[in-house]
């Protein structure tokens, strides 16, 4: 009846372009500086529950979701690292393996 929604899968790749992990958007990890930071602007506290937390981390989802996708519908399927803007990839823990980040639709 219904087909089943595609979800945007990252696949993280070193300098070669080999897999190093698929992940989705939502296993990006936010490093724990931002998180206190955002927590501190927004919520007041740099003790941030797992409510903050979990906004903090859905809002950062978003901004680089919103970024991949406009990528592919430019159909631009790998950004490189470097590329990402700063202030959404200097808040985000990547091995630093990763050099590019291949975008599908699964």
């Amino acid at each position: 009846m219904f087909g089943k929604k595609k979800k945007l899968r990252l696949m993280l790749l070193d300098e070669a372009r080999s897999l190093v992990k698929d992940i989705s958007i939502d296993d990006i990890i936010l490093k724990e500086k931002y998180i206190i930071a955002q927590s501190t602007e927004k919520y007041g506290t740099d003790e941030p529950c797992i409510i903050y937390r979990t906004c903090i981390a859905d809002d950062l989802h978003l901004q680089l979701s919103e970024l991949f996708k406009k990528l592919m519908d430019d159909n631009i399927n790998e950004v490189s690292v470097d590329d990402i803007p700063k202030e959404l990839s200097y808040n985000i823990e990547l091995d630093e393996a990763v050099k590019y980040i291949g975008l599908i639709m699964k």
